[in-house]
């Protein structure tokens, strides 16, 4: 994918959560910044939210796959495929990371971008520019989600 292209996807996106405050704030009665934990007592059955996991990787070809298939096989991901993304920007690898990326076959949503060289920093906001889901969770390529993903992420880290 081009600079360009992922600059154009980063312009596109914005950080306007007034549409989600209104929705919290309806549901629980409560502002988010001041009663950030509210919603957990008040179920909201018809609320949709997507969640995108956002992968920084730079040389990660020996971590990376066991990531990966930790996300594809979270209780989270069995239970809303559709709800769930995944999106990994290789930061110019050279171990065959982007190799790796290019054969994997995964049961999730998945995005994977090359680009050179540039930072963690600067790779996560390529990944957060390209991710489309409503929440974004930063994951590093070494970090193994356990298998229930349904009260909030669990990680363990090799």
């Amino acid at each position: 994918m081009g600079q360009q292209i992922l600059e154009q996807q980063a312009c596109a996106h914005n950080n306007d959560y007034t549409n989600l405050e209104a929705v919290y704030r309806r549901v629980t009665g409560s502002e988010l910044v001041c009663a950030p934990y509210e919603s957990v007592r008040h179920p909201v059955s018809n609320l949709t939210l997507s969640a995108s996991f956002v992968i920084p990787a730079w040389n990660a070809r020996d971590t990376l796959e066991q990531c990966l298939v930790a996300i594809e096989q979270s209780s989270f991901n069995r239970k809303y495929p559709k709800q769930l993304e995944v999106v990994v920007v290789d930061d110019g690898s050279s171990d065959g990371t982007w190799e790796l990326l290019q054969r994997l076959q995964l049961n999730v949503r998945f995005k994977a971008v090359q680009q050179k060289h540039y930072s963690r920093a600067y790779t996560q906001n390529t990944g957060i520019a390209l991710a489309e889901g409503d929440v974004i969770i930063s994951c590093d390529a070494d970090m193994i989600l356990t298998l229930s993903l349904k009260k909030g992420s669990k990680f363990s880290h090799p």
